[in-house]
């Protein structure tokens, strides 16, 4: 049988170099990154993780999937490339979304925002992100 992490890596297509994979979990909230820190970096067993977490084994597993996919999905990559070239608040606002998985409605509370207002600052956000991303794509195909 397949580790949990040998098992997500192979099923979610994640990395399976652990620079890459604590990168990526460094977006994460702080919450879900122990999680998978401990579990798929530190090899810690599921078992033992539920306990200390007050959770059941089939949870841990089933949040640590769903994790695997919001990691691997092409809006946290393109997140992760290039928010250090966004305004702050909006990579504050693009993680948060994105990397953290809060819905609309908690993350237009969060910042004291209307849902229509957040909204289209996310459009604003997506089409930075999509001219950051194609710049950087075409740097490296023209170095």
């Amino acid at each position: 049988m397949l580790s949990i992490r040998e098992s997500l890596c192979r099923a979610g297509k994640l990395p399976r170099t652990d620079h890459v994979l604590r990168e990526r979990a460094r977006l994460l909230a702080e919450e879900d990154r122990d999680l998978v820190e401990a579990v798929l970096l530190s090899g810690e067993p599921v078992d033992r993780v539920a306990r200390l977490k007050g959770m059941t084994p089939r949870a841990v597993r089933h949040r640590l999937h769903r994790l695997g996919g919001r990691m691997r999905s092409k809006r946290f990559r393109q997140i992760l490339r290039v928010r250090r070239y966004l305004a702050p608040a909006d990579a504050e606002i693009a993680t948060r979304r994105y990397c953290h998985g809060l819905s609309l409605e908690a993350l237009a509370a969060e910042r004291g925002m209307t849902l229509h207002a957040l909204r289209r600052r996310l459009d604003a956000i997506a089409a930075q992100v999509r001219l950051l991303v194609d710049g950087v794509n075409g740097r490296r195909r023209g170095a």
